[in-house]
């Protein structure tokens, strides 16, 4: 930063050999360095060689022999035109580099495979130049050495190595060059940032698909190294189309992602949310933990939605309410406790299993989770039962306590009524004839022997036919408590599948491998036969009497 205007040539023609710096980095030098550099190849201990930013021109001069000792080399941003050519070979062969920047010339020609000879270097800076050919593979022996590897802005082609990913803490800079030409995405691991600090290619849609970057974090995420099967998903090029599980449509978005089974643990990536066509999602039957992220609910084209027999805890996102296409939802056998305002889904396809999730007794948790629309409520034995409308509360009435209610108005009401068409029947009959008191009296004897016999004497309603006080009040105690012990066994025939109290069987099962609930009770046609046979057979003297 001096201002120096003086030829280069002429400046460095006498330089004092006992030099280990030499820094003149933006002044006004001109001109080509030496051809031979005669001078240079005595300072056996120079060390650092800075001339950025000057008018230098012209090609490279080999080093020779002075390559042993020097470790920083900075000729670049050369005004004008700068300097031109090819990289001599000899430069590569230096392999005490620490730092080589000859970026913003117009050097020509390839980085050749020598480059990995180069083992201590740290900075490597050839942007800004009009190199061709590709980047070799070799770059990856520097590894553990390299923190800068910089050729933006060039005419290089090819692919991008996957060597380029080992080099743990470095930044990589690949922008403006023709890697398009090649159709292959950049490295997996380079786009994913395994080892690399940073990869300014990393946004490029092109060559670091977001799509492939969002079933990357979900793999580390769900700890993919310990999958059953990863088939492709850590390929470095291949199609994230082909991975295992992982479907596509024709414009490569991705439409299914189905890894149920497949030994999954960890936890559900946010990036989930970044699968913006994703229709089905099916997770079952693995271990994955913690909350469902929230994210989930940003899916608007999901349909299919299975995530049952894992450890997911927390409450479900409340953006489930919102998926309008949803037309599965399994959440059962997880840790979930909380469930939001979920509309009704179109079961139309898949019937009672539309909707299923740990809304049954006994739960894992002091209450069952509260579910209004689920289609099947499952519990904490893996036993599950349908959550539907019954015959009675499609009638309108709230439960079988209300419709037990009813149905003894209706039968008081009943007997009231046959009770006055019968009196009104027999004052007619008694109409035309004139009975005796006596007759009358034999009349009603008979009558009471008749009840007494069709009541059954051991019966304590037979209190009913005399004029016994106590009788009286015995018989309509003893309906009292039958009426208590009827209302028990009512309350306990509710379908309400989060009482613990209930005494309904689930007969039914989820399979892990299947989205499909079935009835495994063994109820079935021939055994309500049987048991309507053995009903008419027990009370069939009793109606016979009674009629």
């Amino acid at each position: 930063n001096n201002k120096i205007r003086q030829d280069a040539n002429d400046l460095l023609w006498h330089m004092p050999p006992k030099m280990e710096h030499f820094i003149a980095s933006n002044n006004n030098i001109r001109g080509a360095l030496p051809a031979k550099w005669e001078s240079l190849n005595e300072l056996k201990k120079l060390r650092e060689f800075r001339m950025a930013s000057n008018y230098i021109s012209g090609e490279l001069p080999s080093f020779e022999e002075s390559y042993t000792s020097l470790q920083h080399l900075d000729m670049s941003y050369q005004k004008k035109n700068g300097l031109t050519g090819q990289i001599p070979e000899d430069l590569w062969r230096t392999q005490s580099f620490i730092t080589l920047s000859l970026a913003g010339n117009s050097l020509t020609g390839t980085i050749t495979s020598l480059v990995g000879d180069l083992a201590v270097m740290k900075e490597f800076d050839l942007s800004n130049n009009r190199l061709i050919g590709a980047i070799p593979s070799e770059v990856g022996m520097l590894a553990g050495s390299l923190k800068v590897f910089n050729v933006a802005n060039n005419t290089i082609t090819g692919y991008i190595p996957s060597q380029l990913g080992l080099l743990q803490g470095a930044s990589i800079y690949l922008k403006d060059n023709l890697f398009y030409d090649v159709n292959l995405p950049a490295p997996l691991s380079l786009c994913a940032l395994r080892a690399v600090e940073a990869f300014d290619l990393e946004s490029n849609p092109k060559l670091c698909p977001p799509q492939r970057n969002a079933l990357n974090d979900f793999f580390d995420e769900a700890k993919g190294g310990d999958w059953l099967n990863d088939s492709m998903w850590q390929d470095e090029y291949a199609s994230y189309c082909s991975w295992n599980g992982v479907t596509c449509d024709g414009t490569d978005h991705v439409t299914k992602l189905k890894l149920s089974t497949n030994g999954l643990s960890g936890k559900l990536s946010r990036s989930i949310a970044d699968l913006t066509s994703l229709e089905e999602l099916d997770l079952s039957n693995n271990d994955m933990k913690g909350p469902i992220p929230a994210d989930l609910g940003l899916l608007s084209n999901l349909s299919y939605l299975r995530l049952s027999y894992n450890v997911f805890t927390g409450t479900a996102p409340a953006g489930l309410g919102d998926m309008k296409r949803l037309q599965l939802l399994q959440l059962q056998s997880n840790r979930i406790t909380g469930m939001p305002n979920v509309p009704s889904l179109n079961d139309i396809k898949h019937g009672l299993s539309t909707f299923v999730t740990d809304c049954g007794v006994p739960s894992d948790f002091d209450e069952a989770l509260a579910c209004e629309n689920c289609t099947m409520c499952c519990n904490a034995h893996d036993d599950c039962y349908p959550q539907q409308e019954t015959k009675v509360s499609k009638s309108g009435l709230k439960d079988y306590g209300a419709f037990s209610g009813v149905l003894a108005v209706f039968f008081v009401v009943f007997c009231c009524m046959a009770t006055l068409l019968l009196y009104v029947i027999g004052r007619y009959k008694d109409s035309g004839t004139d009975f005796t008191r006596s007759t009358r009296r034999r009349m009603r004897l008979k009558d009471d022997i008749y009840a007494l016999s069709a009541i059954g004497n051991d019966s304590v309603y037979k209190y009913f036919v005399g004029d016994n006080i106590f009788g009286w009040i015995a018989a309509l105690s003893t309906i009292g408590v039958q009426i208590w012990i009827l209302t028990v066994f009512i309350k306990a025939s509710e379908v309400n599948l989060q009482d613990d109290k209930i005494d309904l069987q689930f007969t039914w099962k989820c399979p892990r491998d299947t989205d499909t609930c079935e009835n495994k009770g063994d109820l079935d046609g021939t055994g309500w036969a049987i048991f309507c046979v053995l009903m008419v057979a027990f009370l069939a003297k009793d109606l016979i009497s009674g009629a």
